[in-house]
């Protein structure tokens, strides 16, 4: 069996779907161009990490929101539902279309100021497709450029974090404890119950977050150095380091955001398989600021605190306008409450205490992270 054969074997034996087929729901040239971004980010690894195999990327026939790494016949997968690739293109691209919205990209007074809101929103692509909502492109080349931009933000924050999960040895960790090769992003509790507490798989998910961070941020750090000779599409001038880190921390937040502003218990945390989507938000922006600080440019300091609370807020203020609904940002109060800070410590006690568990799987150096004194 091929690759591809392989893949549709193991999706459909997890009771996914096959591998998608062009339905019409999307433009063709979305999915080839994610898969190139998913390619070229797999290549990468690949590259800085001699030892570690091919993984084969493919999409799964699935309308909601979703990504798995797995391993089948000693070779490595990645899935992404094509619900995810629809909901991320269709926010990014409604929000770029009204003209209420990120009023200094191009000329936001040439989109509509009175878009209808995205009615009966559920992060379930089916769902929305058959509510009439599309993807719409801003009337605008820049502002339509820069939701592209947003919208590849977000997806290689993802294809990252899937790629950690194969490179941090989580996947094949997984496999010796339960016999069962296979992380998912959301609602996946069977492999989670033969771990050592479902605090394990908690702190699996947190680490693939911190790494998929730590490589964006060096993403970024190249991008800045190569705006300065071409500029990006939506712009007319380069953009500062500020500007990069405020669209990747947006992108970021925007992806955990599609499933809404979730409320969580702290008292109940350590007995939930995955950390609450605001909490991922909070540390994942932490580690952001802990990157730029430690790998890009400490005098960046003022620059990166600004820009990356900024985007937190702004990303609410977003889909507050694109749902037609008033502010929402009750799951963050909750993941900056000094319980939430508590557990998030755990996490990262957890994370360390794991390396020796996961070295043995690894296909890189585990990283040691640390508790950060000041946060974003």
């Amino acid at each position: 069996m091929n690759d591809a054969e392989i893949f549709d074997r193991e999706v459909m034996r997890f009771g996914l779907g096959r591998r998608l087929v062009h339905d019409g729901s999307l433009s063709k040239s979305a999915y080839g161009q994610v898969r190139e971004t998913a390619e070229a980010l797999i290549s990468g690894a690949m590259d800085n990490l001699p030892k570690l195999p091919h993984i084969h990327f493919d999409f799964i026939r699935n309308s909601g929101i979703n990504a798995f790494a797995f391993k089948s016949d000693g070779k490595y997968f990645i899935g992404l539902n094509y619900g995810t690739v629809y909901m991320l293109e269709l926010i990014f691209m409604r929000m770029l279309s009204d003209a209420r919205l990120f009023d200094i990209i191009g000329h936001p007074h040439e989109e509509d100021g009175n878009l209808p809101p995205l009615a009966g929103y559920t992060p379930e692509a089916y769902k929305m497709f058959q509510a009439g909502h599309r993807a719409q492109p801003p009337k605008t080349q820049p502002r339509h450029f820069y939701a592209i931009d947003l919208f590849y933000a977000a997806i290689r924050f993802l294809i990252g974090h899937e790629i950690a999960h194969i490179t941090l040895g989580h996947v094949d960790y997984i496999h010796s404890k339960v016999g069962t090769a296979l992380v998912a992003e959301t609602g996946w509790k069977a492999a989670s119950s033969q771990l050592e507490g479902t605090f394990e798989r908690q702190c699996m998910e947190a680490q693939a977050d911190m790494r998929s961070v730590f490589a964006a941020i060096s993403y970024l750090k190249l991008l800045h150095n190569a705006y300065k000779l071409n500029k990006p599409l939506w712009a007319d001038t380069p953009p500062t380091e500020g500007r990069l880190i405020f669209d990747w921390a947006f992108s970021m937040n925007s992806f955990f955001r599609l499933f809404g502003d979730i409320r969580f218990n702290p008292s109940q945390l350590a007995a939930e398989t995955y950390p609450p989507l605001p909490l991922r938000r909070a540390m994942a922006t932490n580690t952001a600021y802990a990157s730029v600080m430690s790998n890009w440019n400490a005098a960046l300091k003022e620059k990166a605190l600004h820009s990356l609370r900024t985007a937190m807020k702004y990303t609410e203020y977003a889909f507050a306008t694109i749902l037609g609904g008033s502010l929402s940002t009750a799951g963050l109060t909750d993941a900056y409450n000094p319980l939430s800070h508590a557990h998030g410590r755990r996490l990262i006690e957890c994370m360390n205490d794991m390396k020796k568990r996961l070295d043995p799987f690894a296909y890189e150096a585990i990283p040691v992270f640390i508790d950060l004194k000041e946060t974003a």
